[in-house]
């Protein structure tokens, strides 16, 4: 029979874990001898380990030219991995202070909305005095984001009160904190 005509078996997955355990000093010497003999008598796993040793030589070449070697590789991955992460908080953080902007603008501009229509019963009469009674709404670095006019002290109080409570319910939404007060539709 001509080499090329041999029959060759195929290398299973748990050889190739047991030549890369051979070749990380990890067998028993019982072990290490019963492969020993395999590798005599069986050409394709001969070939594959050489192939394996082969790979680990050219991976152990390519991280000595790399810039202080393999450590240095694994501490670079590791860092850019940190940063995603910090990139990602940093963007969850942007994302919330949107949220509460945006939810400021939405409550102003209904109480405008809702002041207009009522008092002018949805006719433009613009004839305005100013109002004695201001709700001022900070952001959490304490910068005042708008201002709520309102004619009585009583609706102003209201409004802030309204406002405490739903800051309140959006903060307990976003960390999780939802309560189910009744389960009645």
């Amino acid at each position: 029979m001509h080499n090329s005509q041999i029959p060759t078996s195929p290398i299973e997955d748990g050889d190739i874990e047991l030549l890369e355990a051979f070749l990380d000093d990890e067998l028993t010497p019982a072990q290490s001898l019963l492969l020993r003999d395999r590798l005599a008598s069986e050409p394709n796993l001969t070939g594959e380990l050489e192939k394996l040793q082969s790979e680990r030589k050219l991976r152990a070449t390519m991280f000595l030219g790399l810039e202080g070697g393999e450590e240095a590789v694994v501490e670079r991955a590791f860092s850019k991995i940190h940063d995603v992460d910090a990139r990602k908080q940093r963007r969850v953080q942007q994302v919330r202070r949107l949220r509460y902007a945006m939810a400021a603008a939405a409550l102003i501009t209904i109480g405008f909305l809702v002041g207009w229509m009522g008092a002018t019963g949805g006719k433009s009469n613009v004839s305005a005095s100013p109002a004695p009674y201001r709700v001022e709404i900070l952001d959490e670095s304490g910068e005042v984001m708008a201002v709520q006019k309102f004619q009585s002290l009583e609706k102003a109080r209201e409004f802030s009160n309204d406002l405490q409570q739903w800051q309140i319910r959006q903060e307990r939404l976003l960390n999780g904190q939802v309560t189910v007060h009744s389960a009645k539709y």
